[in-house]
């Protein structure tokens, strides 16, 4: 018989930042990494809308909202090789909001039946990278090209 692993133990241990979303974007779940990335504490964030927790506006906003409801809709994976999208600074960190660039991957969760009952976001923050690409003078497109490389491996 084999051993099965505890999940949530798994879900913690992972060093790359993820948050389970349900069919309508609530939080369900994240792990600390994505705590840590998003400067967020766990019961700010249960059960709340993703937008709402993460407010946005503009195409960044459009292009987050159309990947999940794409995920939803189709049943599909769906990646955002780049998206710059502004995050809230806690008060202890001076408050405000500090622009960032991520990378995401939306998964879907299907139950036994197929639907798609929650959506898992693998989030990476690429801000370093975007910001030494821009030093660099590099192309939008090459940088994007870099991010979808990456993404792959």
């Amino acid at each position: 018989m084999l051993n099965r692993p505890d999940f949530r133990a798994v879900f913690d241990a992972m060093a790359s930042p993820y948050v389970l979303l349900d069919a309508d974007f609530a939080i369900v779940d994240m792990n600390q990494a994505y705590l840590d990335v998003t400067m967020r504490r766990r019961e700010d964030l249960l059960g709340r809308n993703l937008f709402e927790a993460f407010p946005g506006e503009g195409e960044s906003y459009r292009m987050l909202r159309r990947s999940l409801e794409r995920v939803r809709a189709e049943g599909v994976r769906d990646v955002l090789a780049l998206i710059p999208y502004a995050i809230a600074r806690p008060a202890e960190r001076g408050g405000g909001f500090e622009e960032r660039f991520w990378s995401a991957t939306h998964a879907p969760i299907r139950d036994a039946s197929g639907a798609v009952t929650h959506i898992l976001q693998h989030t990476q923050d690429v801000t370093e990278l975007q910001r030494l690409r821009d030093a660099a003078g590099l192309a939008p497109t090459l940088g994007v090209e870099v991010l979808r490389r990456a993404e792959e491996v």
